[in-house]
């Protein structure tokens, strides 16, 4: 055995001892000293990008202000809120990028963002305390994060340049609770939504192709479009949304069980809005060639037309996404809501 050296210090000797007596240790000591190399890495990358996109976004906002883009085109009036908005982008990134510095600064250790969830999931039936369904539920953020980000690019739709580090913030702090809603309710599906999309570019940019137009109807409860009577909630913000990727809410027993339901007998905190439904519809078409809601209708209570819930179904017949608004208390039994729930 080597002799100890008397200038070392002794709390080094104790580990080396430790590590010598028991090699397991000094194994995990290894491994996860290179699992905080590997989280403060990606981290620093993840910075990086970020000053480089937020430097970029500053570079064409200056060139916007020399040559007009900011100025109203034909009378429109958006001149100024185009300025306003691609100056609130860039004042947010600048503050994430002061808070990720802080942290780099700080000399603390960056912790590992768990990116996927997998959990066993029970249906038991209510009514008959009886298992109808078990299986595997896994949820991928990484590889959804990629699926969306292509997504937007190829319906045209700007999304923020911080948006992927925006959505693993919200994904790593609220880790635990969109594991347990997934364990308790069954979501097998997230969807992730920029901010502040204005419904009526939606709208128009979610339209199928191959004969499908996806224009959003309205019967005469609901004032078209043009008008905007429409207002959601939670659309202000970045959000990962829990769902179930049933197509109609007969095929779900978790869905099926708020069919005939008022909807002051629901929550709203657990429905999507009409703005977050219509992306849900474009991209299950997009990896199904199927429609949401063939059969049935599905409230939507984050979204209001004056004192009235919307809810929304699709017309194969005449391919358009149908919007409605009933008073709270109408019932339909073929009417239901798309459980969910939103993180941001």
């Amino acid at each position: 055995m080597e002799s100890p050296n008397p200038n070392q210090n002794p709390e080094s000797i104790i580990e080396m001892a430790s590590a010598k007596n028991n090699p397991d240790k000094k194994g995990k000591s290894e491994k996860l000293q290179k699992s905080k190399e590997q989280a403060r890495e990606s981290f620093e990358k993840r910075f990086n990008v970020l000053v480089s996109s937020i430097q970029s976004q500053i570079k064409e906002y200056k060139a916007k202000l020399e040559d007009g883009s900011f100025e109203d085109k034909e009378g429109e009036g958006m001149g100024e809120k185009r300025k306003e908005e691609m100056e609130r982008s860039i004042t947010k990134g600048v503050d994430r990028i002061e808070s990720m510095k802080s942290t780099l600064d700080s000399g603390e250790d960056i912790p590992n963002i768990t990116t996927q969830i997998e959990v066993d999931y029970v249906y038991t039936n209510p009514d008959t305390k009886k298992v109808e369904r078990q299986e595997t539920i896994t949820l991928d953020l990484e590889k959804k994060l990629e699926e969306f980000t292509d997504f937007y690019k190829e319906m045209n739709i700007d999304i923020p340049l911080d948006f992927e580090n925006e959505v693993r913030d919200i994904w790593q702090r609220n880790y635990d609770e969109i594991q347990k809603a997934v364990e308790k309710q069954g979501f097998d599906d997230i969807l992730i939504i920029p901010a502040n999309i204005p419904l009526t570019e939606i709208s128009q940019k979610m339209k199928m192709d191959k004969g499908y137009y996806d224009y959003i109807k309205s019967n005469s409860n609901v004032q078209d479009l043009n008008g905007i009577p429409l207002t959601s909630i939670d659309t202000d913000k970045t959000r990962i949304i829990l769902i179930h990727k049933a197509q109609n809410i007969e095929n779900s027993p978790e869905l099926k069980s708020t069919q005939g339901k008022k909807a002051e007998e629901l929550t709203i905190d657990e429905s999507l809005s009409l703005d977050d439904y219509t992306i849900f519809q474009r991209i299950y078409f997009k990896e199904t060639g199927k429609h949401l809601d063939e059969k049935g209708w599905t409230w939507l209570l984050r979204t209001k037309s004056g004192s009235r819930f919307v809810l929304s179904d699709w017309d194969p017949a005449v391919g358009w996404l149908y919007v409605y608004a009933y008073d709270p208390d109408i019932s339909n039994p073929n009417l239901g809501c798309r459980a969910s729930r939103y993180f941001t």
